[in-house]
């Protein structure tokens, strides 16, 4: 199954909100709930999309950076990228992320 994303792109918001900041690159800011202290979810899924982020529960651990990259792989198949184009930017030891996405068009999300 194959969830469709839809983001508001703010073209002139601040650099911690949803925003383009070219016209194939964009910046988004992500919650992602790690599956700690219970047996590993079965899979990852979008659990919430507001203004100002998007909010994952992602099935790997918050351990070797096992959650981070389920969410580069889990956002990747989101939105139909490669993985090579999503970079955590900032906030990589937290739940909160600040994520660019290169060389897609930010009307196509």
């Amino acid at each position: 199954m194959l969830t469709t994303l839809k983001v508001h792109v703010i073209p002139n918001a601040r650099r911690s909100e949803l925003s383009a900041i070219s016209r194939d690159e964009i910046r988004l800011k992500v919650r992602a709930q790690a599956q700690d202290g219970k047996a590993n979810a079965r899979r990852s899924e979008l659990s919430a999309i507001s203004r100002d982020e998007i909010r994952l529960k992602v099935r790997a651990q918050a351990q070797d950076g096992k959650a981070n990259a389920e969410v580069i792989r889990f956002l990747a198949e989101l939105i139909d990228c490669q993985k090579s184009r999503i970079a955590i930017k900032k906030g990589e030891k937290a739940r909160i992320k600040i994520i660019e996405i290169a060389g897609i068009n930010p009307e196509a999300v």
